[in-house]
């Protein structure tokens, strides 16, 4: 199932059929040493009302046999592309 929520007549004119409400924004997207292609966002909000020296929060997306992740912490890009290639090794 999927919900699409249109907010605005200038949000549907611009193509736009999701809505993230300014939340996330795009950061990365590679290729996991398993062949899994993962896409990364970075938050846009500060986190605590102060974003100096706060590492913003990630999300990565990706499907890896057949289920569907969703990943996120206060980390850096590099650290979450380290943690979706240690997935499913031996």
């Amino acid at each position: 199932m999927e919900a699409i929520v249109i907010l605005s007549d200038s949000q549907l004119a611009q193509g736009l059929d999701s809505e993230y409400l300014g939340y996330y924004e795009y950061d990365d997207s590679f290729v996991s040493s398993q062949g899994y292609k993962a896409n990364l966002f970075q938050s846009t909000t500060p986190s605590n009302g102060d974003a100096s020296g706060t590492v913003s929060e990630k999300c990565a997306v990706f499907v890896a046999n057949g289920i569907h992740y969703t990943l996120k912490g206060h980390i850096s890009t590099e650290t979450m592309k380290q943690i979706i290639n240690s997935l499913y090794t031996s």
